[in-house]
């Protein structure tokens, strides 16, 4: 049996999210007598439910943060109510954006989309950086 290494960095600087997940595994493609899927597979699983994991943690990390954003501004007394107003449909919308996101990330499968939507977390909805 050939071992192989396989390394998956996703580095967001700054955002907390840090996956290193460095995987050595056997390529042994052929599957049990039990017909269970080869360890390779299995391995691959593990993987994507980390990043999953990690994905829907910094997303409802920040819908929390935006929704404690929305209370102080209700709270605030110097700002006119239509400012009040548009800042609050605002984050309301980008709540509305990262929900859906955090569905796509649940629903991903393969490994190279699942990577590219965490790091929209970041790239795609960086309005959220603005308002905190």
């Amino acid at each position: 049996m050939k071992k192989a290494k396989l390394s998956f960095v996703l580095a967001i600087v700054g955002l907390g999210i840090v996956v290193n997940a460095s995987l050595t595994f056997a390529q042994n493609m052929s599957t049990s007598s039990a017909g269970s899927p080869p360890v390779r597979a299995n391995q691959q699983f593990q993987l994507i439910d980390r990043f999953k994991e990690k994905g829907e943690k910094e997303i409802d990390r920040r819908i929390a943060s935006l929704n404690n954003l929305v209370s102080r501004i209700n709270e605030m007394k110097k700002i006119s109510a239509v400012d009040k107003q548009s800042f609050t449909a605002q984050i309301q919308t980008e709540i509305a954006n990262l929900t859906t996101l955090r569905g796509k990330i649940a629903s991903d499968t393969d490994l190279q989309t699942l990577r590219a939507d965490i790091q929209a977390i970041v790239k795609g909805h960086r309005i959220y950086l603005l308002f905190m």
